[in-house]
């Protein structure tokens, strides 16, 4: 006696294991991907942030000292890591500005404006190196002008 099999033409087709993993590593690759790229861009606007609120203080500190007919300063704080602009009725929203972790502070001395003129009188230098984008940027000061020259090399 031989037995027969049937098959039915309803039963659904399975999936096998290696198809279940990979619909399940192209899933989470999608719901991963936008978190990393997402953490990149955040330290790359951090750092052009960084860049655009330095130039913004250095016209502001000079033009305090047109103002208020007072010296104002601009100096580097090697232990907190930040730039302190000195003006006279300092607001302290901008006084301090933090220096992201991914760029580091080759050169920096104080940067005296003069009271009246906003003049500075030497040739000071702040010198920044972009570890990610591997870039040198310096703002180099011309005496006497209170502008500043920016180089990125």
């Amino acid at each position: 006696m031989q037995m027969l099999i049937i098959k039915s033409k309803n039963d659904p087709p399975g999936h096998t294991l290696l198809e279940t993993l990979l619909v399940l590593f192209i899933i989470s690759t999608l719901f991963i991907f936008p978190f990393v790229s997402i953490s990149s861009w955040q330290t790359r606007l951090a750092a052009y942030q960084f860049f655009d609120q330095f130039e913004r203080r250095i016209y502001a500190t000079q033009k305090a000292a047109i103002v208020n007919q007072e010296n104002t300063t601009i100096a580097y704080d090697n232990k907190q890591a930040q730039i302190i602009f000195t003006v006279p009725q300092q607001m302290s929203s901008w006084s301090m500005l933090k220096i992201p972790k991914e760029i580091e502070v080759r050169r920096a001395s104080t940067i005296i404006f003069a009271a009246k003129t906003g003049n500075e009188s030497s040739l000071n230098v702040y010198q920044f190196y972009w570890k990610k984008e591997k870039q040198l940027i310096s703002y180099q000061f011309q005496m006497g002008s209170g502008h500043y020259l920016k180089k990125v090399e």
